[in-house]
C-alpha cells in the first residue's frame, strides 16, 4: 500500500478483494497523479486509512449482507468528514448500499 499519509489526493479504493477492476482504478488514479490506496471492506482496515481519505470508491461486487456494518460505518464516516463516495456496481447492489 502507499503511504497515503503524505499526499493531497488521496482516494481510498474499498473492495472485498483487489481484483482485475479494483487493480485497474488504482493504475489510472496512479497514471493521473492521485494518490490511491486499496482496503479491504472491513471496519478495522478501513479505520486506519480513513482519516487520510479524502474521496472513496466503494466498489460493491461480491458485497453481501454481512458487509452491511462496514458499509454503515463508511458512509458515517464519509458523512462526518464531508467526504464523498463513489459506488461501482449493479443498480441493486448501488440501491442497496445507498
Amino acid at each position: 500500500m502507499m503511504d497515503i499519509a503524505t499526499g493531497n489526493n488521496n482516494i481510498i479504493v474499498i473492495s472485498k478483494m483487489e481484483g482485475f477492476l479494483v487493480k485497474g482504478i488504482e493504475q489510472k488514479l496512479k497514471e493521473n497523479g492521485l494518490n490511491n490506496a486499496f482496503s479491504t471492506l472491513d471496519v478495522k482496515p478501513l479505520a486506519s486509512v480513513n482519516e487520510y481519505a479524502k474521496l472513496y470508491i466503494l466498489n460493491l461486487n461480491d458485497v453481501t449482507d454481512e458487509d452491511r456494518e462496514s458499509v454503515i460505518y463508511l458512509k458515517d464516516s464519509a458523512s462526518e468528514k464531508d467526504r464523498q463516495i463513489i459506488l461501482i456496481g449493479e443498480p441493486l447492489e448501488i440501491e442497496w448500499a445507498a
